[in-house]
């Protein structure tokens, strides 16, 4: 309450008001800083969500293309197999039972 040079000493009227106005603008300021700590610390999380998403989706990304490629590798062997079958001696009653 330093500031009270601005309100004559002579009106108490006009001295409370003063002082009720700096106090609001004190708590206005407190609150404003608040508001801004806690925007400041809202992007920073944001930020991080986004970094571990996007981490998360690359690494579905390589999950999904190893499967992939398992999945053609599978393929693959099971028509070679289906080839030896088929070219073997065996009869193909013995492959059905």
């Amino acid at each position: 309450m330093e500031s009270l040079s601005a309100a004559p000493r002579s009106d108490p009227l006009q001295m409370r008001k003063q002082i009720e106005l700096e106090m609001l603008q004190q708590k206005f300021a407190e609150k404003q800083a608040k508001i801004d700590k806690q925007a400041k610390e809202l992007q920073s999380t944001m930020a991080k969500n986004a970094q571990e998403l996007k981490d998360d989706e690359i690494e579905c990304q390589k999950i999904e293309a190893e499967a992939a490629e398992y999945f053609v590798r599978v393929g693959d062997g099971f028509h070679q197999v289906l080839e030896q079958v088929e070219n073997s001696p065996v009869s193909q009653e013995v492959m059905y039972v």
